[in-house]
């Protein structure tokens, strides 16, 4: 069993856990994975010790994994977490919703209370929108990423932003408000696509990398992102806007 307290990030998939890589190393998180072992280690997820000594579990949803069937969704593993509460005790638990199921931060805390809810009858909900089960045992709180923080003062994304709310999103945003250069180009070569294909948001997202951080592998993109200075600090900006801020910030806590 771990010695350390123990929280959990429950991601889409493995480019937002590479993301929160990159996050919680910059907030002074080291990876853990020397750790004794720990009671939520059956999965693809990436472990972290924070400052405060919690250690953190960021485990992507939707990855394949033994006793789940393909596709799963956050409910099926966020119930199993709360159900197994007893025995694998938890500090905090994270929800970050699909964004291409729920459009909007208020759909998305909507379906987190009912998951929470329905598992948990007697969960408390507070002011700031987290989730008290077993009298504030476990705090479970929603996560919903976008950039919609970077539009101006006419509504309007830079360009080289997509316009669905997502963590491609998010990551355009910051790349366009820290190299605006960048985002005008992206956004050309994109309107000059014949036969255009595929999905919006990953095409913006994957013409930054294929013209600025080929350095890097694709794996590697979403977490070297955090050693960009400039588009850190718009990430943080950005995060801290929508919310987002205060979780993880509760996150890194004893």
């Amino acid at each position: 069993m771990s010695a350390h307290r123990e929280s959990m990030v429950l991601v889409e998939g493995y480019d937002d856990r590479d993301f929160w890589k990159g996050l919680l190393t910059r907030k002074g998180c080291t990876e853990a994975m020397k750790e004794p072992p720990a009671r939520h280690r059956g999965s693809p997820g990436f472990q972290y010790l924070a400052p405060s000594g919690t250690l953190i579990h960021v485990v992507p949803y939707k990855a394949p994994r033994p006793g789940f069937p393909k596709g799963v969704e956050l409910s099926d593993v966020a119930r199993l977490k709360l159900q197994e509460r007893v025995d694998k005790p938890l500090r905090r638990l994270v929800l970050s919703p699909d964004a291409d199921t729920h459009a909007t931060l208020e759909d998305a805390h909507k379906s987190v209370g009912s998951i929470v809810t329905s598992a948990c009858p007697d969960a408390i909900e507070t002011e700031e929108g987290d989730f008290l089960v077993d009298g504030g045992a476990l705090i479970v709180s929603t996560v919903f990423v976008h950039g919609l923080g970077a539009k101006d003062g006419e509504g309007r994304l830079p360009r080289g932003v997509p316009g669905q709310a997502a963590l491609e999103q998010l990551v355009c945003a910051a790349l366009c408000k820290a190299h605006p250069q960048r985002g005008q180009a992206v956004a050309e070569w994109l309107a000059s696509r014949p036969d255009v294909r595929g999905k919006d948001h990953k095409a913006h997202a994957w013409s930054f990398y294929a013209g600025w951080f080929t350095r890097h592998g694709t794996g590697d993109f979403y977490n070297s992102l955090w050693s960009d200075r400039e588009v850190a600090d718009e990430l943080e900006r950005l995060l801290v806007s929508q919310g987002a801020g205060r979780v993880i910030d509760a996150l890194l806590q004893p």
